[in-house]
């Protein structure tokens, strides 16, 4: 495939953010809590140090090809045929998590915020969203990424300034590992699906910039 954008490690910070970040961060904590109790916050933890390591073998597997997408250099490492298995593979996953997003967005929203609106509705929107993402460029995408990071990262501290709760106690973080070691490994599976989105890393970083072997490795850290 031939590149004829590219954009920076911050830009790839930022829309790695924005891809694994979203409506099902909504549900982390009521997911986490259900299964590990105030241990909850251990595997979160435990799940940032798997998707890091699993973002470090995507990068040292891209580097070795840093202007091919998983698309092209599939069929190099696996030949024509596996490749192209694996290449399906990927988009059957994409179009799940894709699924599953619709899903919990549309849940959220109408029992949330829009409890009165049809479900079709949306998903109607969701899925025009989705149609003019997929057609447009990837400066297009980049810069609409961009915006969003601004306008929620200010949205955040507004809240969190405005609306700061004064009960917040670290103490509350213990008896740290009462809800057993099992329990907290379950919650660890549970809540890495709520930061589905860092294996698009393997599409992403054909379009870094140079140098990619450094610039790559600081936007997806």
């Amino acid at each position: 495939m031939k590149v004829k954008s590219r954009f920076s490690s911050v830009n790839l910070f930022i829309v790695l953010v924005q891809t694994m970040i979203g409506v099902g961060l909504l549900s982390l904590p009521h997911q986490t809590h259900h299964a590990a109790g105030s241990d909850g916050w251990i595997s979160i933890l435990i799940s940032g140090f798997f998707i890091q390591l699993i973002v470090l073998l995507i990068w040292l597997l891209c580097i070795k090809f840093p202007n091919l997408t998983l698309f092209d250099f599939s069929k190099v490492i696996l030949g024509k045929t596996s490749g192209t298995v694996l290449n399906f593979i990927y988009i059957i996953y994409l179009l799940s998590m894709i699924c599953y997003i619709f899903i919990i967005y549309a849940d959220t929203l109408k029992r949330w915020i829009l409890p009165e609106t049809p479900g079709w509705v949306l998903f109607l929107i969701v899925f025009v969203l989705l149609i003019y993402g997929s057609i447009c460029k990837i400066k297009n995408v980049i810069s609409l990424f961009s915006f969003l990071f601004i306008f929620i990262l200010f949205l955040f501290f507004i809240t969190f300034f405005v609306y700061g709760d004064q009960s917040i106690d670290v103490r509350y973080l213990f008896p740290i590992g009462s809800s057993g070691g099992w329990n907290i490994l379950k919650s660890t599976s549970d809540s890495m699906i709520s930061f589905i989105g860092f294996e698009t890393l393997l599409i992403y970083f054909a379009f870094i910039k140079q140098s990619k072997n450094i610039s790559a490795l600081k936007g997806a850290f």
